[in-house]
């Protein structure tokens, strides 16, 4: 894959044994048939992304969603930087050891409490019909925009 970043940035500071559960893609029904993303889609189209304030979309995988991440992609918002934000994908990041295996909620990169149960509530939005924005408050305040769902192929 071409501008692919490589070496994924893992924390010790996240993390909780309080993470809210939620159902996966795989296990809801939904009033509306989401937009399905594959990994070769997504690749080719963070190919385009760069660091610097880019009209790309920087496309991640988080418990199996598809999202635009572009805001946290560029420097000074996510709080570990534009080289964690972007590394979301790799397979040594996640929690399953896949290529987009990150998760909010379980795994070496569970992010705190309120950001998952932050997550959890948008994702039940948005399969209710939402527009699919997910706002983030504190230090790492932003926004991520559910945009499907990812599937193997």
């Amino acid at each position: 894959m071409s501008g692919a970043m490589s070496g994924a940035v893992i924390s010790s500071d996240h993390g909780s044994d309080h993470a809210p559960s939620f159902s996966t893609p795989s296990s809801t029904s939904s009033p509306f048939s989401p937009p399905t993303y594959t990994r070769s889609q997504i690749e080719d189209n963070n190919a385009s992304h760069t660091d610097q304030a880019s009209p790309a979309r920087f496309l991640a995988v988080i418990d199996g969603y598809v999202v635009d991440a572009s805001e946290y992609a560029r420097p000074s918002v996510h709080p570990g930087g534009v080289k964690k934000a972007t590394t979301t994908n790799d397979e040594s990041t996640g929690a399953t050891g896949k290529w987009g295996g990150f998760s909010f909620t379980k795994g070496r990169n569970a992010h705190f409490p309120g950001t998952g149960k932050r997550w959890k509530e948008g994702v039940e939005e948005w399969l209710k019909g939402g527009d699919g924005e997910v706002k983030f408050e504190g230090k790492g305040k932003g926004r991520i925009w559910i945009k499907g769902i990812f599937v193997e192929g």
